[in-house]
C-alpha cells in the first residue's frame, strides 16, 4: 500500500541559497506544516501565475486578430497559434 501512494510522486533535488532554505524551514514551522508542503505551495502558486500570465497574453494577442475568435490553449506546453500552425 505504501508503494502504491509512492507511484504518484517524484523527487526533485532544489538547490537553493542557505538563507532561502532557512525561511522555508521557518515557514514551516511557523505554519506547522512540512518543508515539502510549504514548497509545493510556493511551486504552484508560481505555475499558477505563469499559466495566468500566458492565457491573458494569448487572449490580448487573439483580440488583435479581426475576424478571429480566442481560442485559449488547453495544453500549457503549447501556447498560442505560432505552435499549432507548427504541430
Amino acid at each position: 500500500m505504501a508503494q502504491e501512494a509512492r507511484k504518484d510522486v517524484q523527487a526533485l533535488t532544489l538547490r537553493i541559497p542557505i538563507e532561502d532554505y532557512n525561511l522555508l524551514r521557518a515557514e514551516a514551522f511557523v505554519v506547522d506544516r512540512s518543508i515539502n508542503e510549504v514548497v509545493l505551495a510556493a511551486i504552484r502558486t508560481v505555475l499558477d501565475r505563469e499559466r495566468l500570465t500566458q492565457v491573458l497574453e494569448y487572449a490580448r494577442e487573439a483580440r488583435r486578430v479581426s475576424g478571429r475568435e480566442a481560442d485559449l490553449p488547453t495544453n500549457p506546453h503549447r501556447r498560442g497559434p505560432k505552435h499549432r500552425a507548427a504541430s
